[in-house]
């Protein structure tokens, strides 16, 4: 019996966790299934060793970003062809900017492969702060709502996103399925030794503190660096040492904030980095910042790893994850630099009692949260939609 065939289309790789989890189901599925990873463009920083009976099909052959409408009409029509000449079982996608794609492809074609779309966000806080915030006259919001209404199953990361989906869109509620994200826990295990020259030197006797995530509004990095600032010049707290790892348009404020409370001996931003996880391992306590999430996958790899956490109370993961695994660290409110200081603080006094809770829930983490697991219930739903597919 021939294989069935899944295309998993992934913008580029310019360095989000969503880039790295859509990857990390690819490799896990192609041990079942043929899998084709499309890209738009070759744009971005991670170096996958991806399997070689993995295809991969470009759009465009370049590094660069081409937004243009004329970019986007033909890219749409490679697509349908994509689909036509791969004989595609199903279509799997994250992201509203790869929604739309496949909704207009599929509806200038009369390609039968099933849709299924992956929502790892309220609908409702992506079209008021994230992605969908400027709106192109309303045409955005539909085609969002239009994409994931026509999908043959929507995958969201947590129940209360399911929820929100299926109030946002109209999907029928059977048709929304909660899996939660896959942690990569071998490829983690070989990548967490080993730390580059420049980190080694920061890295020095004092309690380590690691954030991860782009530097954009949503992520609240200015939240961070106003508590540390609290620590440092309100409450004379000078052994903590924070490293900000990831790009974004807000580099420039974060390093002024940076200067302006001359904080520039405790809190560094070190760019994009594409083995987070050797920071993790050496790191006292990791903590994340964000003001919404899907879910929150540096949440799990940061339990993984063993590293104590402090987290923001925001919409998505760390609620979810406190009802799965239990109290796996502090949980502060969004956007309250003093009591995200209170907690840094807090976490230190307490830090031996929080390593030992942290280093129980490691395994535990692995058990729930682990790829294979992740991608076993992923399969039996492409399963699950080829058989009605065929039927």
């Amino acid at each position: 019996m021939k294989k069935p065939t899944i295309l998993i289309y992934i913008l580029n790789l310019s360095g989000g966790g969503a880039e790295r989890q859509m990857i990390n189901l690819a490799q896990s599925l192609s041990k079942h299934v043929n899998v084709i990873l499309y890209f738009k463009n070759k744009h971005g920083k991670y170096n996958f060793n991806i399997n070689p009976e993995i295809k991969t099909i470009y759009f465009e052959h370049t590094h660069t970003i081409n937004s243009s409408p004329f970019s986007l009409i033909k890219q749409i029509f490679h697509l349908r062809k994509t689909l036509r000449n791969e004989h595609v079982d199903i279509i799997y996608a994250r992201l509203f900017t790869t929604f739309f794609r496949i909704f207009l492809a599929k509806k200038i074609s009369n390609d039968s492969s099933k849709f299924v779309a992956c929502e790892a966000s309220n609908p409702d806080l992506h079209i008021k702060q994230g992605s969908l915030k400027s709106n192109w006259f309303g045409l955005k919001k539909y085609l969002y709502k239009a994409s994931l209404r026509s999908a043959d199953a929507v995958i969201c990361l947590n129940n209360f996103c399911k929820n929100e989906v299926a109030q946002f869109s109209g999907q029928a509620l059977e048709k929304i399925h909660s899996i939660p994200i896959g942690l990569d826990t071998d490829f983690i295990d070989e990548n967490i030794n080993g730390l580059d020259a420049q980190t080694q030197e920061i890295i020095k006797g004092v309690y380590n503190i690691v954030s991860i995530g782009r530097l954009h509004q949503v992520k609240d990095h200015a939240n961070l660096i106003k508590a540390v600032n609290i620590l440092v010049n309100q409450l004379s707290i000078t052994n903590v040492n924070v490293l900000i790892l990831g790009e974004g348009p807000l580099y420039g404020r974060l390093h002024q904030l940076i200067i302006d409370n001359n904080l520039e001996k405790y809190v560094h931003l070190c760019g994009f980095k594409g083995n987070p996880y050797i920071y993790l391992a050496k790191a006292d306590f990791f903590i994340f910042t964000s003001l919404f999430e899907g879910f929150g996958n540096v949440l799990l790899e940061a339990l993984y790893c063993k590293t104590p956490i402090i987290t923001t109370d925001c919409q998505g993961g760390p609620q979810e994850l406190k009802q799965t695994i239990g109290d796996f660290g502090e949980i502060v409110p969004v956007n309250d630099s003093q009591k995200l200081a209170e907690s840094i603080l807090y976490t230190i006094k307490i830090y031996d009692q929080k390593k030992e809770t942290i280093n129980k829930l490691s395994i535990l983490t692995k058990e729930i949260y682990g790829i294979d697991n992740v991608s076993r219930q992923t399969l039996e739903l492409f399963m699950k939609l080829i058989e009605d597919l065929h039927s």
